[in-house]
């Protein structure tokens, strides 16, 4: 019987996840279950989907009574859909993590425990912590270790992986952020850790499992273009929150990682290593 009565609020964010999402929120309530008994809640939040994963979260809320669904029909970005989860969390620790299983959700268990010792604000997972295991293309790690680098020059984040998809925090760090959160596309992530910090908060990396073996991605050229202007757009904007190296230096030194990275590439593409 699980005599802890603190309380933990899951948000997934859902963008054309599909049928995937199903296993998504039973491994998810499974291993929040073993933790809290009933003391938690899975608020899925829908961003405007125009596959059936709407059809299936609402399956799902049928068969798990602790889920509950937020849908709406313009798709709006993962930032906006992880705010609106945010603003309806209740529970003691609140985290989100992805819905198309490239993380597996079991990995909450060792995030709980780990929050549960009280030494810690917030977790962010990490590709690059000495315990994480991660099954991904190697073009993925090019672009992974290029992006990682940039934001750590250009945000004072350095040595945090902003970008993968499982954090969890105390309940106070996002009630002291959640307003002023204000991205709603792929550089939410960013500006959430950087308001965290500027709050007083500290942020420590915890170990992930990636099993991601597609080599396609919807991060395409334009997308590319796109999410470069958005980071350089919020990093004039939170000038006042950083002290940083200038957008310039971090560019060039993403230059020199980029000549680095492609030759060796087409080395071990050329020796059947990837």
């Amino acid at each position: 019987m699980n005599s802890d009565k603190s309380s933990f609020s899951l948000v997934l964010p859902c963008y054309n996840v599909g049928r995937v999402v199903l296993k998504t929120i039973d491994l998810a309530a499974d291993t929040l279950r073993k933790k809290y008994g009933e003391n938690f809640e899975i608020i899925a939040v829908d961003d405007g989907s125009s596959d059936h994963s709407l059809k299936y979260l609402r399956l799902a809320a049928i068969r798990e009574p602790n889920l509950k669904v937020i849908a709406y029909e313009q798709n709006q970005g993962k930032g906006y859909a992880i705010k609106t989860g945010f603003q309806k969390a209740s529970g003691d620790f609140i985290g989100f993590i992805d819905a198309d299983m490239d993380i597996p959700p079991q990995m909450l268990g060792r995030y709980i425990n780990m929050m549960k010792t009280g030494k810690y604000d917030c977790l962010a997972a990490s590709k690059t912590h000495k315990n994480s295991v991660i099954n991904r293309p190697f073009s993925r790690r090019c672009v992974s270790k290029i992006s990682r680098e940039m934001i750590g020059l250009l945000f004072q984040l350095k040595g945090i992986d902003t970008q993968v998809g499982l954090k969890v925090f105390r309940r106070e760090v996002i009630q002291d952020i959640v307003q002023n959160m204000s991205e709603t596309g792929f550089a939410f992530d960013i500006e959430m850790l950087v308001l965290i910090r500027k709050a007083g908060h500290s942020i420590d990396s915890a170990p992930v499992y990636i099993h991601q073996t597609c080599e396609t991605s919807s991060v395409g050229a334009v997308s590319t273009v796109k999410t470069f202007l958005a980071v350089m757009k919020m990093h004039n904007r939170m000038h006042g929150y950083v002290k940083s190296h200038s957008w310039s230096y971090a560019l060039a030194k993403a230059v020199l990682l980029i000549t680095f990275f492609r030759p060796l590439e087409l080395v071990l593409k050329a020796s059947g290593k990837v």
